[in-house]
């Protein structure tokens, strides 16, 4: 099971998986891993140009506008998030 597939069983519905994930993972290994799984998701949603597109950059950009509601964690997701 993906990471997002256990995360879409949370509160993901009103929150958005970003945040769901944000506020969940901890470990660098996850992080990383979501990161991965995330750009593949943004891609098959193709829910803007961006992300239809360079679903990479569209997730980077998606999860800078989050991070500084994070700023306890907005570190590390900067650093593994590259």
């Amino acid at each position: 099971m993906s990471l997002i597939e256990a995360l879409q069983g949370t509160d993901e519905q009103r929150k958005g998986i970003l945040f769901v994930a944000i506020e969940t993972l901890k470990e660098p290994a996850e992080i990383s891993q979501f990161f991965i799984e995330y750009v593949s998701y943004l891609k098959n949603l193709r829910i803007s140009h961006l992300a239809k597109h360079n679903p990479e950059e569209a997730a980077r950009r998606n999860i800078g506008y989050v991070i500084p509601f994070y700023e306890t964690v907005a570190e590390k997701w900067r650093e593994l998030a590259k």
